[in-house]
């Protein structure tokens, strides 16, 4: 059972084509030997913590760090943040 009704696909609700007051930054071309960003959606922005409230983003954004806001990242950038995720970054589990 879904919520929506049945003119409406989930595809439609979540394409942005389909809202006129859609703010969402278009999604750079992605140049050859680059690989998607895992830190952002492809546009070079990260979002930060926060919520989605009334299909408006409640938090703060900033250039993405993984990629360096091109939304793609370089074999060099794989490299830098690999080191970082596996040498550097430290997780705190547990209280």
């Amino acid at each position: 059972m879904s919520f929506l009704p049945e003119s409406f696909t989930a595809a439609h609700v979540a394409n942005p084509a389909n809202d006129p007051a859609s703010t969402w930054a278009p999604v750079k071309d992605m140049p050859e030997g680059n690989v998607d960003c895992d830190g952002c959606r492809g546009d070079g922005v990260y979002y930060g913590r926060g919520s989605v409230v009334n299909g408006v983003f409640q938090g703060f954004t900033g250039t993405c760090f993984r990629c360096g806001g091109k939304g793609s990242q370089t074999p060099a950038d794989v490299k830098r943040n690999d080191y970082y995720d596996n040498r550097v970054r430290r997780y705190n589990v547990g209280s």
